[in-house]
């Protein structure tokens, strides 16, 4: 590889799809693609279409493309939550890698397409694309005629308009901090913060804490100025982002809380 040349890297998710898929790659040609796809019991027979659509979508890339490398995840491809932590977990790998990363949000399941463009606007420098179905294979309704042509898994679209990249508008991730640190104090208890001592004692033991008291002498002793430090740096923004809440001198966690730590920074 040329000194100083960008990886190029494609996105996408499989269902029944595989024309959708490979064309952009074709015309972009990625040094590697992240394919995600799910199959709830591999062994059920009226389940095996699944895997028989990501064999193809494998075979047809290469045959035209072999030197793209391809990536398998195997993620509930109709789940929405873990589709965004699956493609973000993506985005921030590549990123940290140099990677130009190409997003494909019209393959795949809905939740896969909202998830994907989601995650694409959190990562600055990712380009998410749609791709236009400018033709279908058939109309009939049985599964095998509509979805195969010659035996093998083709799908719906059989001819695509060219790639066509997404605006985007910036989208801050959640600080990892304090991502990080309320998922720290979710190991002690999933529904409510624990006293401030407690969760200050955790957060050492899991070597997330990184305030020191100056050491100055006054009326306050250190245990007070970490205390007081953990509220203001800790408490605070969590509540003002909903992902605690108080309840007189409690504090519950959400379940934005729970769904945050449990989305961001998973690796």
């Amino acid at each position: 590889m040329p000194a100083g040349k960008r990886d190029k890297v494609m996105v996408a998710c499989v269902t029944f799809e595989t024309v959708m898929i490979v064309n952009p790659l074709l015309k972009e040609r990625p040094d590697r693609i992240h394919l995600i796809h799910f199959v709830r019991d591999p062994d059920d027979p009226s389940l095996r279409v699944y895997q028989e659509f990501y064999d193809e979508v494998c075979r047809m890339i290469r045959s035209s493309a072999s030197g793209t490398e391809i990536i398998e995840h195997k993620a509930k491809v109709y789940d929405y939550q873990e589709m965004l932590r699956t493609v973000l977990n993506i985005l921030l790998s590549e990123k940290d890698g140099g990677s130009e990363v190409w997003v494909n949000v019209s393959s795949g399941t809905p939740e896969y397409s909202a998830a994907s463009t989601t995650a694409a606007m959190m990562v600055p420098g990712t380009v998410p694309f749609t791709v236009g179905t400018k033709a279908y294979t058939t109309s009939e309704k049985d599964i095998r005629k509509l979805y195969y042509r010659n035996g093998r898994p083709l799908g719906l679209t059989a001819e695509t308009f060219d790639l066509k990249p997404m605006g985007t508008y910036k989208m801050d991730i959640p600080d990892e901090d304090l991502v990080r640190c309320l998922r720290g104090i979710q190991e002690m208890s999933k529904k409510s913060v624990p006293p401030r001592i407690l969760c200050i004692n955790q957060l050492k033991e899991l070597e997330l804490w990184s305030f020191a008291p100056d050491g100055s002498k006054g009326k306050t002793d250190e245990k007070q100025k970490e205390k007081m430090y953990f509220g203001r740096h800790y408490l605070k923004p969590w509540v003002e982002k909903g992902w605690v809440e108080k309840n007189g001198k409690t504090y519950k966690i959400t379940d934005l809380g729970k769904t945050v730590t449990s989305t961001f920074y998973t690796q």
